[in-house]
C-alpha cells in the first residue's frame, strides 16, 4: 500500500533483505526476507519515520524504500537498543542524480 492510512505498510531493503513495516508507527511488522542473516538488519526494532518526513516535507512514502534512507532502531546483544541514523553520504548522491521533473 502506498497510502498514509493507519494499517498502511511499505517495504524496506537493503542487501540484507527486505522488512515489512507500519507507515504509522515504523515498527517492523515482519521480515520479508533475508539473505545474509545479520543480526543487525534481523534485530531491526523500528524506523525513524519522524527523521525522514521532516527532512522532506510533503514527500509522501511509496510502497518501498532504501534502508539507507532511514534511520532506524536495533536490539543489542546486550538488550538495549542502538540507534542508527540515515546514511547522509547515500541521501546527498541519491539527491544530487535525482532528475527534476517540470511543474505542471
Amino acid at each position: 500500500m502506498t497510502n498514509q492510512t493507519s494499517n498502511a505498510t511499505m517495504e524496506v531493503h537493503s542487501s540484507n533483505g527486505k522488512l515489512r513495516i507500519c507507515l504509522t508507527t515504523g515498527k517492523v511488522i515482519k521480515i520479508v526476507t533475508d539473505v545474509s542473516g545479520d543480526p543487525n538488519f534481523t534485530n531491526t526494532l523500528a524506523f525513524n519515520l519522524a527523521e525522514h518526513r521532516a527532512a522532506y516535507p510533503g514527500r509522501e512514502f511509496g510502497a518501498d524504500i532504501d534502508i539507507l534512507d532511514l534511520g532506524y532502531w536495533i536490539a543489542t546483544e546486550q538488550g538495549t537498543t542502538q540507534y542508527e541514523p540515515p546514511c547522509a553520504e547515500w541521501r546527498k548522491e541519491r539527491d544530487a542524480m535525482a532528475v527534476q521533473l517540470p511543474s505542471r
